[in-house]
Formats: C-alpha cells, structure tokens, sequence
C-alpha cells in the first residue's frame, strides 16, 4: 500500500465511552414522631380485647338469663328475680372504665375520667329510668344508652388516646409560669404657653 493510500484512509472511530450506570441511594428512613411506649402498646391491646371481649360475654350472658327471667311462671323454668345481675354489673363495670384504662397509663386521667362518667351515666341511665311497659317501645331506651351510647364513646375514648410526650408536654406548658414583663415610659406634658412644664410618668406590668 502507498502513502498516498494510507493518508486517504478514515481515521479510525473511537472506542465507545463508557459510563457506569446511576445509582440512586434510597433515602434515610424518616424519623418516628413518637418515641417506643410499650406501656402504651400494652394498654390498648389490653383494653381493647378486655373491652370488645368482655363486654360481648357479659353483654349476651346478662341477655340470656334476662330472657329466661322474662318466662318466670310459665312453669318452663325456675323464678330466678335476679337473674342477669351479676353480668350486668360486669357489662357496666367494662363498658364504664377499661376503655379509659390506657389514658390512665399515659397520664391523661382527667379526660379519663370524663369518658368513664359518661359511659357511666348513660349505664346508669338505661338500667335505672322506667321505659314503660310498651313491648315495642321498651327496649329503644336501653338499647340506645346502654349498648350504642357507651360502646361508641369506648371506642372514640381508645382511638384518641394521646401519647405520653404529648400529654406531658401540655402538662408542662400548663404548669410552666409566665414570663413576667415590666414596661415604663414618660410623655412630656403641658399647656400652650407652657408646651413642656411637667412629666407623666407611666408604669405597667404582666406577672
């Protein structure tokens, strides 16, 4: 081959460039707004199987014997006139205070408190006001405050409960005493031939 062969050949392509692929670090994780409560954890495990469970087998126990109490005489079962009342006491007692319980773990005892009265005296409410002697009728009033009432505001009482840091922050911001602040000032004063005669001399504060 001549040089003047080698000259007009195509100068060589070059090798292909090579870049390694992207690789894209998945972000951190992100940070719990709550620290680990296991107390808490416990409670609400606790108290919401001790709450549906329970009441479920007080609340059909109390129902079965009342049933068998309302054919008192027909000579199909013995009089029993306080038949159901040991499980309506442990229906009340469940419905009333286990589904605060986990507030009470947490510090929150004053809205605990008021969920329990409420529950408390929509139960009192449904065992103790006289619905009358209508069949049809009767039942409304216990159904509503002695079932509904009570198990709803149970279930909003465990769904709400706040975290310990949360209830212990509002406590300290409650607890923790206002800045006290003093200001001070003077204004001159006077009249027109004497524009400034005299001082007044202002003084307030906030403890």
């Amino acid at each position: 081959m001549t040089t003047s062969a080698l000259a007009q050949a195509p100068a060589p392509a070059p090798a292909p460039s090579y870049y390694p692929p992207a690789y894209y670090y998945p972000p951190p994780p992100p940070t719990p707004k709550h620290a680990r409560d296991t107390d808490r954890t416990a409670a609400l495990i606790g108290s919401s199987i001790g709450f549906g469970v329970g009441a479920a087998v007080a609340g059909l126990t109390y129902l079965s014997q009342h049933a068998q109490a309302d054919n008192c005489g027909s000579g199909v079962v013995t009089c029993d006139h306080a038949a159901g009342r040991g499980a309506l006491v442990a229906y009340s007692t469940i419905v009333t205070f286990v589904p605060s319980f986990p507030r009470f773990v947490v510090g929150d005892t004053p809205t605990g408190f008021l969920y329990s009265g409420l529950r408390g005296a929509s139960m009192l409410a449904a065992i103790f006001v006289p619905w009358g002697d209508d069949g049809s009728t009767k039942w409304q009033g216990p159904f509503l405050l002695g079932f509904c009432a009570p198990i709803a505001l149970g279930i909003i009482d465990l769904a709400t409960t706040p975290w310990r840091e949360d209830v212990e922050g509002t406590t300290q911001a409650k607890a923790r005493p206002a800045t006290p602040t003093v200001g001070f000032g003077i204004a001159p004063t006077g009249d027109a031939k004497h524009p400034n005669s005299g001082a007044l001399f202002s003084f307030g504060g906030s403890f």
